[in-house]
């Protein structure tokens, strides 16, 4: 309906200066030009009635076609998606992006970690951990293999540390 609507329009807009001015009459012939031009309006209206089912829709393909010339309106028309296909992929392309956005993976949230009771200091090399007991004046007993950090004795390094940092920290 719409199609026809613009057909028929085009005619009349094709036809009016014709009969305005007083051509069509058996003594004057209607000129070249003029029909030149009427079949040009005429091509870009149809090929802009084909172009409205289109992605690049009617006033596009339409445009095109006046100012450049009808069959480059057609190849732009038949190189443009039709609405299915182009909603199609439009729907599709909000699925997988919702996908992905599903599937992303969420970031990590760090928590901060504490030199007191995070760190498993038995596993720091040796040079260091002489360099921490040197630090903090913890001392090891060889005889009885305890850590000691000012009156107190412990049997393994990591609370010695432990303590001494608490300490240290107060």
């Amino acid at each position: 309906m719409k199609k026809s609507i613009l057909l028929i329009c085009s005619i009349a807009f094709i036809l009016a200066p014709v009969y305005s001015q007083g051509y069509g009459s058996y003594n004057e012939p209607i000129p070249s030009t003029l029909i030149f031009a009427g079949i040009w309006i005429l091509m870009s209206v149809i090929v802009g009635a084909f172009g409205s089912s289109r992605k690049i829709g009617f006033l596009e393909t339409f445009g095109i076609s006046i100012i450049l010339s009808p069959l480059i309106g057609a190849i732009c028309m038949a190189t443009s998606k039709k609405d299915d296909e182009w909603q199609l992929q439009v729907a599709m392309h909000d699925m997988l992006k919702q996908i992905q956005i599903t599937l992303a993976p969420k970031p990590e949230i760090k928590k901060e970690v504490n030199p007191v009771n995070d760190i498993d200091y038995t596993k720091i090399p040796i040079v260091e951990r002489e360099e921490l007991m040197e630090k903090y004046g913890i001392t090891f007993n060889k005889w009885n293999e305890k850590y000691k950090y000012h009156d107190f004795e412990y049997s393994n390094f990591n609370d010695a540390i432990k303590y001494a940092m608490t300490q240290s920290t107060k």
